[in-house]
């Protein structure tokens, strides 16, 4: 990477402070990012590369530069379902809606790449050893986003033969890249686990369904933690306990009916919680999220939840659970991390971080990189204080171009 590149690319810090801003105050959901789209597709309208709009809603620059192969830089396009409680200038105009997990930034910082590429001398494109492919994807906050631009064929057809991200981190060191070897985000599910049981009045001393729930909540977050090591953590946490209403057509309705006639003295269950606070029983659901970092531990937590679910059913309750599996971990090649560390200086994570991405579908065609980009002592990811200095974007142009260029 010549000097005179490295200079244009951080005379492109106030574009990308000012992108990143834009792009802020107009967060939109999942696959429905058509003013994000409009507004990056305005960026490089006069851009001298291949613009598509792929049929998953993701936004594809491609920069021919005669080569063989590709190298691609994927960033997203989606936000969260968060209402923002910073007070700026840039504050989100979408109420109920805010980048805070930093999706802002990586668009800025990709958005700042596209501008060099498109401006790099005939010179500059020779040393190039690929073409470069960049990669606005929809819906990473929900399921397929990743999985739908793999599908649509543009990496084989580009001949993409690696592909890197990067992510905004609080807690690491403000400015610093860092990354690993193997695993660097866990694999995912989604845990629903409901419970019955026949109402009954509470001095009756009938049987407690949401007592069973808590009961549950606690000693399963406990023993699937224990399945897991400091450099291979795995967690279960359950983020909401409600009343639920049972429908009548159910599998698990038929089976509290079975438990009714079983009981026959105890009043019929409602299929809901009462409102009343001294009758027990009824429908509680618990939601969780399961996270591990090795298919091992993944499925010893699995197991421990079904072995769990049994032992309530065994106790005399309707027990229901689903686990729906997300995205897998995230595996990053050794080897474009030893080209990371030597041609950017990325630093090396002491663990995997328990978080999950669907980036792990790009690694599954073809090579891949995740990488961190260190934004200090800041609120976490998906606050709605979250905010970060936007003079770290420059790093991470950096440490893309100096990836290109190797």
């Amino acid at each position: 990477m010549s000097d005179g590149l490295f200079a244009r690319a951080a005379a492109l810090s106030r574009f990308m402070t000012d992108t990143r801003r834009a792009l802020h105050m107009i967060p939109e959901q999942s696959f429905r990012e058509a003013d994000t789209r409009r507004y990056l597709l305005s960026l490089f309208s006069d851009a001298e590369c291949e613009k598509r709009e792929l049929s998953c809603g993701s936004v594809a620059l491609f920069f021919d530069f005669g080569k063989e192969n590709t190298a691609a830089f994927r960033c997203e396009l989606d936000a969260l379902p968060v209402n923002e409680l910073n007070e700026s200038a840039y504050k989100s105009n979408r109420k109920g809606f805010m980048h805070a997990c930093g999706h802002d930034g990586h668009m800025a910082v990709c958005a700042a790449l596209c501008r060099v590429l498109d401006a790099l001398s005939e010179e500059e494109k020779s040393k190039a050893k690929r073409n470069a492919l960049v990669l606005f994807q929809s819906g990473e906050e929900s399921a397929g986003g990743a999985e739908a631009v793999v599908d649509s064929g543009i990496l084989a057809e580009t001949r993409t033969d690696r592909i890197f991200a990067l992510h905004l981190w609080p807690k690491l060191k403000k400015g610093k890249v860092y990354s690993t070897a193997g695993v660097c985000l866990a694999q995912n599910a989604e845990v629903d686990i409901t419970i019955s049981c026949p109402q009954s009045h509470a001095a009756d001393n009938g049987a407690d369904s949401l007592a069973e729930a808590a009961r549950l909540l606690l000693s399963l977050e406990k023993e699937v933690s224990e399945t897991g090591s400091a450099k291979s953590p795995c967690l279960l946490k359950f983020g909401r306990l409600t009343g639920c209403e049972i429908c009548r057509t159910s599998g698990l309705a038929a089976e509290i009916r079975s438990i009714e006639r079983a009981l026959k003295g105890v009043s019929s269950c409602n299929e809901r919680p009462s409102g009343a606070r001294n009758v027990i029983g009824g429908g509680f659901k618990l939601e969780g999220t399961l996270r591990a970092v090795e298919p091992r531990a993944f499925c010893r937590a699995k197991e421990k939840i079904n072995a769990a679910v049994c032992d309530s059913r065994d106790k005399g309750f309707a027990v229901f659970c689903e686990i729906r599996e997300g995205s897998g971990a995230v595996c990053n090649c050794a080897r474009l991390f030893a080209l990371a560390q030597e041609a950017a200086n990325v630093g090396s994570l002491p663990a995997p971080f328990l978080q999950a991405e669907d980036f792990s579908a790009y690694g599954k065609v073809c090579p891949s990189l995740y990488m961190f980009l260190g934004v200090g002592e800041v609120p976490p990811l998906h606050s709605p204080y979250f905010d970060f200095d936007e003079s770290v974007l420059e790093k991470g142009l950096e440490t893309f171009l100096r990836l290109f260029f190797s």
